[in-house]
């Protein structure tokens, strides 16, 4: 058991090098166009002073930091890639959508618990836009989780069968719906009490092999 877990730490690290490996040259690129901007190194070399590299060096130190303005992306594909066994492809799109639906159900729940901030307190709160969404600010951490739940649905159930009817929801494209299930039911309904009417969720995982999941249910508190 101890190997195995080495064995998956291991995997998971590297996983993490293939953003990683994105964000270093990027970084440098974007701190070597910054310093050439600055008006000290434009007195030490006056040809970094012309109208058309200045605007040179701010497109492409503009255009370089999209790379960190979507580091959660980047991190939910590279996990996403790096710790599927079996279907990488669908792994890394599944890691988007749940990415996705991740910022939406943060969305839904700080709209129903009245904790959704204003524009002017929403760094003071953890929250911020991400996406067009404003959401919590759990960063690369989401991306992370994405990527790890979108890899393990997708070993898991990328050859299960439905039923007829559902078929075409079968083999690949389950994983990304059990995700979404997933966050439907712990993030949406699950994390709030609305007066003394609680909300619980039971997923039945070793079930959805037989096209079976598992119940939500509401209960009293006693």
């Amino acid at each position: 058991m101890w190997d195995r877990f080495k064995d998956q730490i291991q995997v998971f690290g590297r996983s993490l090098l293939l953003p990683i490996g994105i964000m270093a040259p990027v970084g440098m690129l974007v701190g070597l166009m910054g310093a050439f901007t600055q008006g000290y190194m434009i007195e030490q070399v006056p040809l970094l002073g012309n109208e058309t590299l200045q605007l040179i060096f701010r497109s492409i130190q503009s255009i370089s930091n999209v790379i960190f303005a979507n580091i959660p992306i980047l991190f939910a594909m590279g996990v996403a890639y790096g710790m599927a066994k079996n279907e990488k492809g669908i792994s890394v799109f599944a890691s988007i959508i749940s990415y996705l639906t991740l910022l939406v159900t943060m969305n839904v729940f700080l709209s129903a618990t009245g904790t959704l901030a204003s524009e002017e307190m929403m760094g003071e709160l953890g929250q911020g836009m991400v996406l067009g969404i404003q959401t919590l600010r759990i960063d690369a951490a989401g991306g992370i989780i994405s990527g790890l739940l979108a890899a393990k649905l997708t070993d898991k159930f990328y050859r299960t069968q439905l039923p007829l009817a559902f078929a075409f929801f079968a083999g690949k494209k389950i994983s990304i719906d059990i995700g979404l299930f997933i966050y439907y039911s712990n993030r949406t309904y699950c994390p709030y009490s609305v007066g003394r009417i609680h909300c619980r969720t039971h997923l039945d995982f070793t079930s959805l092999n037989d096209a079976s999941v598992g119940t939500r249910y509401l209960h009293h508190a006693g």
